[in-house]
């Protein structure tokens, strides 16, 4: 928005007292801003309940701007002021407004840059009897982060709570093991970036016992071995689990079979609806026959296994714990090594995922044998949006086929084919993909960058297209 256009919008909203929830995230909104921002809400702001300021460039005194009218002029129960870049001068400000607004339940200070001067929100945050929801995550506490969650111990009502990427060791990590077991309410805990040992990690994980029930697990930067992954499959064993998170890897010494077990009993949480394991490695044997034994979540809608190194036998098993699974949104094969084999056996998993929006097929080798079975499986995929298919070895005969297919896709938006071989394709040959591409009407980009397609036989094609094709070259 920037500030001229805050100038025109605050009139507005003004004259319209019924307001009770204002997003401006990603608003280019500064300090000069807030002024006019206050306006609003000492004016037209009695309802407002949910302010989220997301993504701005407020700084300290444009939060000391606001201060006077969110404490006297608003009733608000939600605030969002994360990825700003105020600093700890803020917290006591913050800690005002929240101690005029005790039923405040949901409140995101994520990768703000308080620091230590974020203990200054302890006295508000203390008289908060509704909180639901703690974000604090990279808001660089230093050694005040034991502290801050030491000042949470009488805070029972919290369902989420975001601590990450603080990095408070050990101390810190034995905090809020022993908090956990005070709040059995907790549903939402991420475990990322408290850069805490192995020993101290298992304590975390015993204590997620204590809860009643469990939506989210994110386990990022953490050293981990069997043991952990055994103790958080224990667990989550009877939560409603929602969304497990273990992508980027897992540190530590490496797991075995058993981890790994473990690792997958948790995937196969029959309430997962979300699962990320990006950079999941099953190094041996052992570990690559247990795919063949479990079988994924049938409520997932979404799973990425971007990067994942799962040999030549996971890849192969890999359908065959995907087989109950038909509720897919999103799917991420991206730099997974399956080769066509591998691709042919998928057929049956991706033709039986009909409501499938995003494929990310990227850098699996799939050869022509491989896209000829998927050009097969996309028959019923309708909904289909965006389709990536780059660096596969894919050659000019199964572009063909691909083409072929092409008129059932017909909400596909974007297409990625670069990096393929497809080598110096004749007019008449591109001709030919351009009929089946034409009853494509919702087709936005197709990438072919260095395919060793002629750029000027692309153009040509694009403009008989549609205008509002966009092709990379």
């Amino acid at each position: 928005l920037g500030l001229e256009a805050l100038k025109f919008l605050v009139p507005a909203l003004r004259r319209n007292s019924g307001i009770t929830s204002l997003d401006l995230t990603d608003g280019d909104i500064r300090d000069a801003g807030c002024q006019h921002l206050a306006q609003f809400i000492m004016e037209g702001g009695a309802r407002l309940n949910a302010l989220n300021l997301c993504n701005n460039t407020i700084c300290d005194q444009g939060f000391r701007t606001l201060e006077g009218s969110l404490i006297l002029h608003s009733s608000l129960t939600k605030l969002n002021i994360a990825v700003n870049p105020m600093t700890g001068d803020s917290a006591r400000t913050l800690s005002n407004v929240l101690l005029s607004h005790q039923g405040m339940c949901d409140i995101d200070l994520s990768w703000t840059q308080l620091g230590d001067g974020a203990l200054d929100l302890v006295p508000g945050i203390q008289t908060l009897t509704c909180l639901r929801s703690l974000d604090t995550t990279a808001v660089y506490f230093g050694p005040a982060l034991i502290d801050f969650i030491d000042a949470l111990k009488e805070i029972t009502t919290l369902h989420r709570l975001s601590l990450g990427e603080n990095w408070g060791g050990d101390a810190a990590c034995s905090a809020l093991a022993e908090y956990i077991h005070r709040c059995p309410e907790l549903k939402v805990i991420p475990f990322v970036g408290f850069g805490s040992t192995l020993q101290t990690n298992m304590e975390l994980s015993r204590s997620l016992r204590n809860l009643k029930d469990l939506f989210l697990v994110v386990i990022r930067d953490m050293d981990v071995d069997d043991g952990f992954l055994i103790e958080t499959a224990k667990a989550v064993r009877d939560k409603s689990l929602k969304i497990m998170d273990m992508g980027g890897g897992l540190k530590g010494v490496g797991l075995g079979v058993e981890g790994n077990r473990a690792m997958l009993e948790i995937c196969c949480n029959t309430s997962l609806t979300i699962l990320n394991l990006q950079l999941m490695t099953l190094p041996d044997l052992e570990s690559q026959k247990l795919l063949k034994q479990f079988r994924l979540s049938p409520s997932l809608t979404s799973v990425d296994l971007c990067g994942c190194q799962l040999g030549l036998l996971g890849a192969q098993n890999l359908a065959q714990c995907f087989s109950q699974v038909s509720s897919l949104t999103n799917l991420n094969l991206t730099r997974v090594d399956l080769g066509p084999s591998a691709m042919v056996k998928l057929e049956p998993v991706i033709k039986a995922n009909v409501n499938l929006r995003e494929l990310h097929l990227g850098r699996t080798n799939l050869g022509d044998e491989g896209t000829t079975a998927l050009a097969d499986a996309l028959s019923e995929s309708q909904k289909l949006k965006k389709l990536k298919l780059f660096s596969v070895n894919m050659q000019i005969d199964g572009l063909k086929t691909l083409a072929e297919r092409m008129p059932t896709l017909t909400s596909l938006e974007s297409l990625d084919l670069s990096s393929n071989a497809f080598g110096l394709i004749m007019i008449t040959e591109w001709q030919f993909f351009r009929r089946y591409m034409a009853n494509l009407t919702e087709l936005r980009h197709v990438d072919v960058a260095d395919t060793g397609c002629p750029s000027h036989m692309v153009i040509r094609v694009s403009q008989k297209l549609s205008a509002h094709l966009e092709i990379t070259t």
